[in-house]
C-alpha cells in the first residue's frame, strides 16, 4: 500500500469523523430531549426554512456513502486476499470508484467475489437504490413545486412597455375591454394584472368574459400578489410598464383610500417608475395625500365623484349620457394631442379645413396649460399641441392640403331664438350616498333660484344632516331647498305618497350600506325603484321626465331595457373608459375633468333652433364655423333629438348637405 492511498484513507476517514462531530455539535444535547428528538426537530426545521436544504443533503449522503461504501470495500478485498489468497487488491482510489459504480449501477455487484466483497457490494448498490428514489422525489418535488408557482402567480413577468393593473374590482373588465379596443391599431399590446386572488380564478374570469377576437391581439398575464409590497411590484416589472391603473378595493371608502396610499407609497418610492400612475380613488377629501405621496407621476380619478356629477348633468340634459358614452372610451371618437408646425400662425377656427378626419377642440400650449374651446382667432404658436377627438391616433394627421367644401359659403347667420327659460326646478334624489354633499353643491351651481331638492331615504333627517355637514355642507344653499323624505325607495306605498307629477327629473341612487356590501344587491334595489316610478307614473298619466339610475354593475345595463327609460349611467363602464383614457394619456385628465364640472367648458346636447332655421340645409363644416361665432365647438349631432336617435360623433363626410328639422340636437362645447 503506498503512501498517496495511506494519505487519501485518513483524509477519508477525518471527513467522515469530521461531519459526525459537527452534526452532533449543530444538533446538539439537552437533558430534556433525547438525540432522536434533537436531530428530527432540526431536519424539521431546515427542510422548511432552507429550500435548497434537500439538495445539498443527497448530495452529502451519497459523498458520505461514496467513502464509508470505498473504505469498507478496500477492507472488505482485503480481508478476502488473505482467506482466498487474492493478489489483485484495488487502491483506494480504485475503491472509490468502485462504491461510486456500485452506487449507480445496481447490478455491478454480481461481478464481485468472495463473502465481503459481494455483501458491500450489495449493501452499496440498495443504497444506490434508495438514493435513485430520493433523487426522483427531489425532482418530482422541484417540479411540483416550480408548477405550483406558475399556477399561483409567482414567477417574473419579463415585459417592457406594458399596462399595470393593481388590483381586482368590477371596473376590471370593462377596463381590459378599452385597453384592448385601444392597442388594435398597434396589433395588440400586454395587459399584465397584479391582484390578491388565485392565477387560475384571474384567468378563468376573464377567458369567460372575453374571446380572443374581442381582446384584439391584446396578451392578458395575470400574477398573484400584494400591490402593496415592493417585491410584488418588481415581480411584475412595475417599473417599466408605461402606465399603471391601480384599482380601489371594495367596502369601506377610507380604508380603500388608505390602502391606495401605502400602493402608490410602494410604487413611487420604493421605484424608479418609467411611466404614470392613474390611482381610483373612493372620496375626493383623500386625494391631496396621494398626490403629495405620489408627487408628479400620479393622476387621481375618484369614481363616486365622477359618477355623481355625470347624473347631474345627464339629468338636466336628455341624451346626455348617450354622448358621453361615444366620448368616454376607444370605441369610437376619443381626445388625442399631437403637434403640428404647420399650424403655427393660424387661427383656431380655420385649421377645420386641415383635418377631414377629426374635431379641433382645444390646444396645450409650450407649458404644458391645456385650453378648451378656445376662441376662434386663437393664433397657434411654436410648441402648441392640437387637441383634437378623432378615431384613432393612427388617423390623426394634418392633411396634405385643405378640404375645399370647408370654405363654401354660409349664406344665412345664427337665428335669433331662444329656448324657454327655466325657471325653479323640483328635483327628487332617491336613495343616499356618502358623497351627496358633493352632487348637493354641484347641482346647487346648475339650477336656478328657488329649485327645490327632495330627498328620499330610509336614513333618519338628523343623521342625515350630521353627514351633510361632515362633509362641507354647512351653510344654506344659494339656489336650492333641501326637503327630506323618510321611507324606502323600493316601497310602492312610499313612492304613492310622493307627487311625483311635479319634479324635473328623479335621480336614483346607489344605496351607501348596500353598495359598500354588495353592488347586485344596490343595483336590484335602483332597478326596483325605477320599475316602480315608470309604472306610477304610467297609470297616473304623468308625462315621462328624465329619470337617470346610477348603476355599479354594467350587466344590469341589459335589464334597464325593460323599463321606459329617458337615460341612464352605468358607473363601472364610464369610471373604466375615463381610467383607460387617462391610462393611455395622462394630459386627458384636466380636459374630463374641466368637461365633468360646472366651471368652465362642459359638453351640452342643444336643439338645432339655437343655430339654424327648421328645414335649412347645411353641411357640418357650415354649421361648425357658425357655432363658433357663439365660441363653442361641434362636436356631433343627433337627428329627431325628441325619440333618442343615435349620436354621431365626428361624421366622416363633413361637406355633405344635411337638412335640419327642429327636433335635432348638436353635441356642442361651451361655457354655460
Amino acid at each position: 500500500m503506498g503512501i498517496f492511498e495511506h494519505v487519501g484513507m485518513v483524509l477519508a476517514a477525518a471527513v467522515v469523523v469530521l461531519v459526525v462531530k459537527k452534526g452532533r455539535e449543530y444538533i446538539g444535547s439537552s437533558q430534556k430531549s433525547s438525540f432522536k428528538d434533537r436531530f428530527m426537530y432540526k431536519i424539521d426545521h431546515a427542510l422548511s426554512t432552507n429550500p435548497e436544504f434537500k439538495t445539498y443533503s443527497l448530495l452529502g449522503i451519497t459523498i458520505v456513502l461514496i467513502i464509508v461504501g470505498g473504505i469498507t470495500y478496500k477492507f472488505a478485498r482485503i480481508f478476502a486476499s488473505f482467506l482466498d489468497g487474492e493478489e489483485d487488491i484495488p487502491t483506494f482510489f480504485e475503491s472509490l470508484a468502485a462504491s461510486w459504480t456500485f452506487l449507480l449501477d445496481n447490478g455491478a455487484h454480481l461481478d464481485e467475489s468472495g463473502v465481503l466483497p459481494v455483501l458491500v457490494s450489495l449493501a452499496l448498490s440498495i443504497a444506490g437504490m434508495l438514493l435513485d428514489a430520493l433523487l426522483v422525489g427531489l425532482v418530482a418535488d422541484a417540479l411540483g413545486e416550480k408548477m405550483d408557482d406558475l399556477k399561483k402567480g409567482k414567477s417574473k413577468v419579463l415585459e417592457e412597455g406594458h399596462t399595470l393593473i393593481l388590483g381586482w374590482n368590477d371596473k376590471l373588465l370593462p377596463l381590459i375591454k378599452e385597453l384592448a379596443i385601444a392597442n388594435e391599431s398597434e396589433g395588440g399590446g400586454v395587459v399584465v394584472v397584479l391582484a390578491d386572488r388565485e392565477k387560475e380564478a384571474m384567468e378563468e374570469e376573464i377567458q369567460e368574459q372575453f374571446s380572443e377576437e374581442e381582446l384584439k391581439g391584446t396578451d392578458i398575464v395575470c400574477r398573484s400578489g400584494n400591490p402593496m409590497l415592493v417585491s410584488e411590484l418588481e415581480k411584475v416589472s412595475a417599473d417599466q410598464a408605461r402606465s399603471i391603473v391601480a384599482l380601489a378595493i371594495e367596502g369601506d371608502p377610507d380604508a380603500a383610500d388608505a390602502m391606495m396610499v401605502r400602493v402608490v407609497l410602494a410604487l413611487c418610492g420604493g421605484m424608479q417608475l418609467a411611466g404614470h400612475v392613474v390611482a381610483e380613488m373612493r372620496d375626493i377629501d383623500n386625494c391631496d395625500l396621494v398626490r403629495i405621496v405620489g408627487k408628479n407621476k400620479v393622476e387621481t380619478v375618484v369614481s363616486h365623484d365622477i359618477i355623481g356629477r355625470l347624473m347631474i348633468q345627464c339629468a338636466r340634459q336628455r341624451g346626455l349620457a348617450t354622448t358621453y358614452e361615444r366620448l368616454l372610451g376607444f370605441d369610437g371618437h376619443e381626445f388625442y394631442f399631437s403637434e403640428f408646425k404647420h399650424l403655427v400662425g393660424k387661427a383656431f377656427g380655420e385649421i377645420g379645413r386641415w383635418f377631414p378626419n377629426a374635431v379641433p377642440c382645444g390646444y396645450k400650449d409650450a407649458e404644458g396649460k391645456i385650453f378648451l374651446n378656445p376662441p376662434a382667432d386663437y393664433c397657434f404658436q411654436p410648441g402648441d399641441e392640437l387637441l383634437a377627438i378623432c378615431e384613432d391616433d393612427s388617423v390623426f394627421n394634418i392633411a396634405s392640403s385643405p378640404d375645399p367644401l370647408f370654405d363654401e359659403p354660409d349664406t344665412a347667420s345664427l337665428p335669433n331664438w331662444q329656448p324657454e327659460e327655466v325657471g325653479p326646478e323640483k328635483i327628487l334624489f332617491c336613495g343616499w350616498r356618502r358623497d351627496l354633499d358633493d352632487m348637493i353643491t354641484e347641482l346647487d351651481k346648475c339650477v336656478s333660484p328657488g329649485s327645490e331638492l327632495h330627498i328620499l331615504s330610509t336614513i333618519p333627517e338628523n343623521e342625515r344632516l350630521t353627514m351633510l355637514k361632515e362633509g362641507g355642507l354647512e351653510e344654506q344653499c344659494k339656489n336650492l331647498s333641501l326637503h327630506h323624505r323618510q321611507g324606502s325607495p323600493v316601497m310602492r306605498r312610499v313612492l304613492e305618497a310622493l307627487d311625483l307629477e311635479s319634479f324635473s327629473s328623479i335621480l336614483i341612487l346607489a344605496e351607501q350600506s348596500e353598495e359598500a356590501i354588495d353592488v347586485t344587491a344596490a343595483d336590484s334595489r335602483s332597478m326596483a325603484t325605477l320599475l316602480l316610478i315608470r309604472d306610477i307614473q304610467a297609470k297616473r298619466g304623468i308625462p315621462s321626465c328624465t329619470v337617470i339610475s346610477e348603476i355599479t354593475d354594467p350587466r344590469t345595463k341589459q335589464l334597464i331595457a325593460v323599463a321606459r327609460i329617458s337615460d341612464y349611467v352605468v358607473s363601472n363602464e364610464l369610471v373604466s373608459m375615463a381610467l383607460a383614457m387617462i391610462s393611455e394619456n395622462r394630459e386627458i385628465s384636466t380636459v374630463l375633468q374641466e368637461l365633468w364640472t360646472a366651471d368652465g367648458s362642459e359638453v351640452f346636447v342643444r336643439s338645432a333652433r339655437f343655430y339654424l332655421a327648421p328645414g335649412e340645409s347645411l353641411s357640418f363644416y357650415q354649421l361648425a364655423r357658425r357655432v363658433s361665432t357663439r365660441q363653442e365647438v361641434l362636436l356631433g349631432y343627433r337627428r329627431n333629438g325628441s325619440t333618442l336617435g343615435e349620436v354621431i360623433i365626428n361624421p366622416d363626410n363633413k361637406g355633405e348637405q344635411i337638412v335640419w328639422g327642429e327636433h335635432d340636437e348638436f353635441v356642442v362645447i361651451a361655457i354655460d
